[in-house]
C-alpha cells in the first residue's frame, strides 16, 4: 500500500512469516525531494490488517496514516468449544488502532486505542479469509479532524466510536437500529458543506 504524507511516499509489507495471526510490518519512506530512501524496523503486531477499499484512518488527526488491526480469539476445534460457539451465535472481537511515529518510520508497539465488540458467528464462517466485519466506516463524523470507526455489530444494528485524545470509548457512542438488513454504505459525504468536516452517510 503506498500512501503520500507530507511530501512522502510511504510503503507498508505485512510479511507472510509472521506468526499465525500477527502482522510483521515494515515501512519505506522515499523523499520526494532528493530520492532519499529511508526504512524502518520490522516490528510485529498482534492482528490482521483492517482496511476498507480506498480508505486510510488518521485517527489522532496528526496528518500521518495510522495502522488498524482486527483479531479474535479462536474457536476451539474440540466438539464441546465448537458446541459453545454455535450457540452463542456471536463472538468477540478487537479492533486495535496504532499511530504512525514518523521520526522512527513504524507504527507504535502501543494501541492508541481499541474496540471490544461481538460480531455474528455466521460473519466469520462467510468472510472467506476477507475478515468478519461488514459496512465499515472510516470518517470524522462530528467534525475534530480525527477519524472515527463504525460498522454493522449486526445485521441491522450499526455502531459508530468517535476517536478522542485518549482513544475509543468503552462504548459506542452511536448505535442505530434499522428496520432491514443493511448490504453495504452506498454514499458518504459532507451534506453540510461546511468547514467543519463532518461526514454523513
Amino acid at each position: 500500500v503506498s500512501t503520500t504524507d507530507h511530501g512522502q511516499i510511504r510503503a507498508l509489507y505485512a510479511r507472510t512469516e509472521a506468526p499465525r495471526g500477527n502482522m510483521a510490518i515494515r515501512i519505506r519512506r522515499t523523499s520526494d525531494t532528493d530520492g532519499t530512501v529511508k526504512t524502518g524496523p520490522v516490528r510485529h503486531f498482534p492482528g490482521l490488517i483492517l482496511r476498507p477499499s480506498g480508505v486510510l484512518p488518521d485517527f489522532n488527526g496528526d496528518g500521518f496514516h495510522d495502522l488498524l488491526l482486527w483479531k479474535s480469539k479462536r474457536v476451539s476445534p474440540t466438539v464441546d468449544g465448537l458446541a459453545r460457539a454455535v450457540t452463542q451465535g456471536a463472538w468477540p472481537l478487537r479492533i486495535i488502532a496504532h499511530a504512525y511515529v514518523p521520526e522512527k518510520i513504524r507504527y507504535s508497539a502501543k494501541p492508541m486505542g481499541y474496540i471490544e465488540m461481538e460480531i455474528p458467528l455466521s460473519w466469520y464462517i462467510e468472510s472467506g479469509g476477507a475478515g468478519p466485519l461488514r459496512t465499515i466506516f472510516l470518517h470524522d463524523i462530528n467534525g475534530d479532524g480525527r477519524t472515527d470507526f463504525g460498522c454493522l455489530v449486526e445485521a441491522q444494528v450499526m455502531e459508530l466510536w468517535c476517536f478522542q485524545p485518549k482513544g475509543f470509548p468503552k462504548n459506542p457512542d452511536f448505535t442505530y437500529h434499522f428496520s432491514k438488513p443493511i448490504d453495504a454504505v452506498v454514499f458518504e459525504t459532507d451534506l453540510e458543506g461546511q468547514e467543519i468536516g463532518r461526514a454523513h452517510v
